[in-house]
């Protein structure tokens, strides 16, 4: 299985866990909460390629795992802010239940030549609808700089029912 999370700004995220997923588009499901956590510096646009339950990072024309870390951040930032929209129609819409303030989710300040890991609970609520989208998350810093933002696709669907419940 490849699962592909492109990079659509100026960060730069070394690697990504989204538990659970165990597909391409990730499927979550009404009523769970999700864990993704990533980390990454404010740097180049990269893509990630996840094989084999393991995150691989083209670069150079190589393979690197992606706990090896090879860039470091090129910006200072006092603040950091998150934002995670979901695609419906054309249009992002904010997902909700989201801290906008992107200093809980990581150590601020965000000082050059350091690597950080965010990690964001995304709870999916009962009433949202079922649809594949594009989930995109943006953190940006002082003065509105992009620090990081990433975009994968996903499916929001109803309640999971080929699991027994614990």
């Amino acid at each position: 299985m490849k699962f592909l999370f492109s990079l659509v700004g100026k960060g730069e995220i070394k690697w990504v866990d989204v538990n659970p997923c165990d597909s391409d588009p990730c499927v979550f499901y009404r009523g769970q909460k999700v864990n993704i956590t990533a980390y990454g510096q404010p740097r180049l646009l990269l893509s990630f390629i996840f094989v084999n339950k393991m995150w691989l990072i083209p670069f150079l024309g190589k393979l690197y795992k992606a706990d090896q870390s090879y860039e470091k951040s090129i910006y200072d930032s006092n603040t950091a802010k998150i934002s995670v929209t979901v695609n419906v129609g054309g249009i992002p819409i904010e997902y909700p239940g989201i801290d906008p303030n992107g200093c809980h989710y990581v150590k601020c300040p965000i000082k050059k030549g350091v690597g950080y890991t965010v990690s964001t609970l995304i709870p999916v609520y009962a009433y949202l609808p079922s649809i594949t989208t594009t989930m995109k998350w943006d953190i940006t810093g002082d003065n509105d700089v992009t620090l990081a933002c990433a975009e994968t696709k996903v499916t929001l669907n109803k309640k999971r029912t080929d699991i027994n419940p614990l």
